[in-house]
């Protein structure tokens, strides 16, 4: 049986219920267990798995049809359009000197996120033809 716990509060780096944690960790029975700590406001895995679709399914092979021939895999595709789409300017705060990096689809909120999809939704329209069905669409792939 899972058991969800949450730490709600870091302040300074410290943890602020950490008798919490031990006293859930030492109530498990003997047994494997398997700790996993992620942000809670971060797309479900339903979500992960319909943007991996969508990379495989629809953005790559469009891609790969409009002439971008070594993007070969969903990888590949995600990178595409992350570095079109998720690209920062960060700022040396001692020498001014200015970069870009390109954020990583993990570090986005819930809403960044939507806001990500739709901006690959409307360019993969307008740029490779292709018409990806939103999340709670019905569809039919044809193999």
């Amino acid at each position: 049986m899972a058991k969800n716990f949450c730490i709600v509060n870091l302040v300074d780096g410290k943890i602020q219920n950490p008798k919490a944690i031990k006293t859930l960790i030492e109530s498990l029975k003997d047994g494997k267990w398997q700790i996993e700590i992620s942000p809670i406001d971060k797309r479900s895995s339903q979500v992960n798995r319909y943007y991996w679709l969508i990379m495989t399914r629809y953005v790559q092979p469009g891609l790969y049809d409009a002439g971008w021939r070594e993007i070969k895999s969903k990888e590949d595709a995600h990178e595409f359009v992350a570095k079109m789409f998720l690209k920062v300017k960060i700022r040396n705060e001692i020498t001014d000197d200015v970069t870009e990096m390109v954020r990583s689809t993990t570090s986005l909120s819930k809403e960044e996120f939507n806001v990500y999809l739709e901006e690959i939704w409307q360019w993969s329209s307008q740029y490779l033809g292709v018409v990806i069905p939103a999340p709670n669409e019905q569809f039919t792939l044809y193999e």
